[in-house]
């Protein structure tokens, strides 16, 4: 469905670009780029013929409350519009809170990037401030620009149909979509915590060469602490999601040798889920739970030759479980636990580590976040 929005109150700033509601006194910039032959078109209107016709556009863009003027060095060169899309084309978004942008940048200043900064910041605003589920935009076939500046914002396809212009002609073009998951599942977001010294991060593959003597650990049984593993975590205050990786070992080898899912706060409040290799005949996939400097494990055994292993980890508040799953499709209950300090805001990702004198090559692939997976027990309330 339409969401309703209104950003008559609402100033956005990038590197660059001030994104702001228009002005009455933006009539002279803004006649200035949409009169330019070849500017318009590209979104399916006609040049503006004469100031007055800018004055009707400009007055429906202060009063509609739902487009950002892209201000350069103090000059408006462009329109970023929250629009609504058709919501008969897609009947199947009607319980997902939508919108459509549609985008004009002044002819004179393509080319530089200002069009996907303008986007991203946007996108951002609808999904973080707004809480938008799903963000659509189009382009014509033929606009190849628009193509790629969707992309770069990470767009993804979605439909094919046509599009009737407003100087009557009929224009073939794509929709393309991309939702606040696949917005948050961004491998920029991600930071170490305790780098190691060898990590290659390649299409949305990540390779960790462990160190030895690398772990985690508190205090329970052992009577030590080992704080020391690398993790590579994304920060969210979501309340109900799930996260989703692939991991491969083909190389451990030694004593615990291990990698997998984790949601690390601090030393001593912290999650985990993985496979640790014990010897040739078995492995142990378990999952530890540290609670206020507290570690608790708990493990099944497994053959020694399973070399990769799907994780997901689910949020509903301060309650989380990890599942685990051999294809990726269906994912088998390892653990559900309360976290003591994880309510609110909290980091989660991906850890490797060699507790003792030894080191392997870790894989993790296939990462994304979706809706919680893990639903609300049937009596409770929804989510």
């Amino acid at each position: 469905m339409n969401t309703p929005i209104d950003i008559s109150n609402v100033v956005l700033k990038t590197e660059r670009l001030i994104l702001r509601p228009f002005r009455q006194s933006d009539l002279e910039d803004f006649f200035e780029y949409a009169s330019v032959d070849g500017v318009g078109q590209m979104a399916g209107w006609i040049p503006h013929k004469n100031r007055e016709e800018s004055q009707m556009i400009l007055d429906s863009f202060v009063n509609h409350k739902k487009t950002f003027a892209l201000e350069y060095q103090g000059k408006v060169i462009g329109s970023l519009g929250v629009e609504l899309y058709n919501e008969n084309n897609f009947p199947e978004f009607a319980d997902k809170q939508c919108r459509e942008i549609g985008y004009v940048l002044a002819k004179d200043y393509w080319g530089r990037g200002l069009m996907p900064e303008a986007v991203k910041e946007v996108i951002r605003y609808l999904f973080e401030d707004v809480k938008l589920d799903i963000i659509l935009c189009g382009h014509f076939l033929r606009n190849g620009q628009s193509a790629r500046v969707q992309e770069k914002c990470g767009f993804r396809h979605y439909a094919y149909g046509t599009y009737e212009t407003r100087y009557g002609t009929i224009e073939d073009d794509e929709t393309n979509i991309i939702t606040r998951w696949q917005w948050l599942m961004d491998i920029n977001r991600f930071r170490w915590t305790r780098e190691p010294k060898d990590c290659v991060i390649e299409n949305g593959v990540i390779k960790v060469i462990t160190m030895p003597h690398t772990d985690l650990w508190q205090r329970t049984y052992y009577h030590f602490r080992n704080d020391n593993a690398p993790v590579f975590q994304m920060e969210t205050d979501e309340q109900y999601f799930s996260f989703i990786v692939k991991t491969s070992f083909e190389e451990s080898h030694q004593r615990f040798d291990q990698c997998g899912i984790v949601m690390y706060l601090d030393s001593e409040n912290w999650l985990k889920g993985s496979i640790e290799y014990e010897n040739e005949k078995f492995q142990h996939l378990g999952s530890v739970v540290t609670n206020h400097g507290y570690s608790d494990w708990a493990t099944t055994e497994i053959p020694a030759d399973m070399k990769s292993m799907w994780y997901r980890l689910s949020r509903r508040e301060d309650d989380y479980c990890i599942e685990c799953s051999e294809d990726g499709i269906r994912f088998k209950q390892m653990r559900v636990a309360h976290m003591h300090e994880g309510k609110g805001k909290i980091r989660f990702g991906i850890y490797a580590c060699s507790p003792e004198d030894s080191s392997f090559t870790a894989v993790f692939s296939d990462m994304k976040i979706t809706e919680c997976a893990w639903k609300a027990h049937d009596g409770q309330q929804p989510d």
